[in-house]
C-alpha cells in the first residue's frame, strides 16, 4: 500500500480536474485552474515515476552486484573447497603409506613376539631339565649309599662266594714265589693247573711254569721272622685258610713240613710227579684238595 498510494493520489487529482473542467462551462479561469491542476498532476505522476525507475535501477544495479559477488564468493568457496579436497586426497596419502609402513613394523613385531616366544619356551623347557636333573641329583645324593660289609662280618658257613674264590686265586698265584723262598735253595715245579690239569677254578687257562728257587736273603734266618709285603707267607696262608678252613690249614701246613725234612734229608731236587689222587676230577674234596696237593708239591 506504502508504494501505491503516491501514484494513485496524482492519478485521482488528474481525473478530478479534468471533470471538473468538464462541468463547470460559464468560468474560463475555473476551468483554467483545473486544467493546470491536472497538467500538474501530470507532472508529479511523471516525476514520481521517475523517482521510482531511478530506484528500480538502483536496486537491480545492486541485487546484479549482489549477485556477481555472490557468485565470486561462491566460485572462491568451491575453489577453496577443491584445494581443500586435494590436501585432503595428499594426506589421505601420506597416511596410507604411514599405515602401510606400520603394518610392515606390526608384522615384523608379531615375527619378533614369536621368536621370543619360541626362546622363552625353549628356556623354559631347559630350565625345567635342569631343574629335573638337580632335583635327580638332590634325591640321589639324598639316598644313602650301600656299604659292603667288613670282612670280619662275613658268614663262615654256606657255599664260597665270590671274593673268596678271588683271595683263593690270589693265594694260588702268590703260592709258587712263598714255596720258592721256603725251599731253601731247592728247585721246584709248579704243579700243573688249568689246562694241563684238565682243570680250572675261575674258567681261565693256566699254562704250568717252572721257575727256580732263588738264593735266600743274608738278613734271613731259617725258622726266623718273615718280610713284610703283599707275597709274604702269613698272608697266603690267611687267604688259604679264609677259603679252605684253618684246621684243614695247619693239616696241610703240617705234612708240606714233613715232606720238606724227608726231601731234605734224602737230598733231592726234584718234585714228584703228580697222582692219579692229585685230579681234581678225582678229588673228592674238590678244590680243597687241590689246595692241599698245592702246598705239598711247594
Amino acid at each position: 500500500m506504502r508504494g501505491l498510494l503516491p501514484p494513485v493520489s496524482f492519478a485521482a487529482v488528474a481525473l478530478g480536474c479534468a471533470a471538473g473542467a468538464w462541468l463547470v462551462s460559464g468560468d474560463g479561469a475555473a476551468v483554467r485552474w483545473l486544467a493546470a491542476g491536472a497538467a500538474g498532476a501530470a507532472v508529479g505522476a511523471s516525476a514520481l515515476m521517475r523517482l521510482r525507475d531511478r530506484m528500480a535501477a538502483l536496486q537491480v544495479t545492486e541485487a546484479t552486484g549482489a549477485r556477481a559477488r555472490a557468485e565470486r564468493e561462491h566460485e572462491e568457496k568451491l575453489a577453496e573447497l577443491k584445494r581443500d579436497l586435494e590436501e585432503a586426497r595428499r594426506v589421505r596419502g601420506e597416511l596410507e603409506k604411514r599405515l602401510g609402513s606400520r603394518h610392515g613394523d606390526l608384522a615384523r613385531l608379531r615375527t619378533d613376539h614369536a621368536a621370543l616366544l619360541a626362546r622363552y619356551a625353549n628356556a623354559e623347557s631347559e630350565r625345567a631339565a635342569a631343574l629335573e636333573g638337580r632335583r635327580q641329583l638332590a634325591i640321589e645324593a639324598a639316598t644313602p649309599v650301600k656299604q659292603l660289609p667288613p670282612a670280619g662280618s662275613r658268614p663262615q658257613i654256606g657255599p664260597p662266594s665270590l671274593s673268596q674264590y678271588l683271595r683263593a686265586s690270589h693265594a694260588l698265584d702268590n703260592l709258587a714265589g712263598n714255596a720258592a723262598r721256603q725251599g731253601h735253595g731247592q728247585t721246584h715245579e709248579q704243579a700243573p693247573s688249568g689246562d694241563a690239569a684238565g682243570f680250572s677254578y675261575f674258567s681261565r687257562p693256566q699254562r704250568a711254569q717252572s721257575r727256580e728257587t732263588p738264593p735266600p736273603a743274608s738278613g734271613r734266618r731259617a725258622g726266623g721272622g718273615h718280610r713284610s709285603g703283599p707275597d709274604e707267607p702269613g698272608d697266603a696262608g690267611t687267604d688259604l685258610a679264609d677259603v679252605v678252613g684253618p684246621e684243614v690249614l695247619a693239616e696241610a701246613q703240617a705234612e708240606a713240613e714233613a715232606e720238606a725234612d724227608k726231601g731234605a734229608e734224602a737230598g733231592s731236587d726234584a718234585v714228584p710227579a703228580p697222582s692219579e689222587a692229585d685230579d681234581p676230577d678225582d678229588d673228592p674234596h674238590g678244590p680243597v684238595g687241590r689246595v692241599i696237593d698245592l702246598e705239598q708239591a711247594s
